[in-house]
């Protein structure tokens, strides 16, 4: 592409896009998953003195391990319940839109082909 020529602008039927409610719920969701760090806390916190004791980092990683994992499923699940239900209800809402968007434009250019 020769340099100042840009490429023409997409339409949203060219290039489907979320909506903004959409975007701003997956950013809740993501800040409240992430925001968990309890579970982990505990963990490493009940494996430091193990590793101290038998003088292996084991106890101490696997502890750290098993509670990042037990603070994404808590916050998945019981913490983040509510955005996860707004967030799925938006994007149902939005395929909905979509689906009847492309049904009212196959209907119009299926009628338009049949009267020519």
């Amino acid at each position: 592409m020769e340099s100042g020529k840009r490429c023409p602008p997409r339409t949203s039927v060219e290039m489907p896009y979320e909506g903004d409610e959409v975007k701003q719920l997956k950013g809740e969701l993501s800040e409240c998953i992430l925001g968990q760090w309890k579970l982990c806390t505990a963990g490493v916190l009940l494996g430091m003195p193990w590793s101290i004791q038998k003088r292996n980092m084991a106890y101490f990683i696997v502890g750290g391990a098993i509670g990042t994992i037990a603070d994404y499923w808590k916050g998945y699940n019981i913490d983040c319940m509510e955005i996860r239900k707004k967030l799925d209800a938006a994007i149902k809402s939005q395929e909905e839109g979509k689906r009847a968007m492309w049904k009212n434009e196959l209907e119009s250019a299926l009628s338009g082909n049949s009267t020519k």
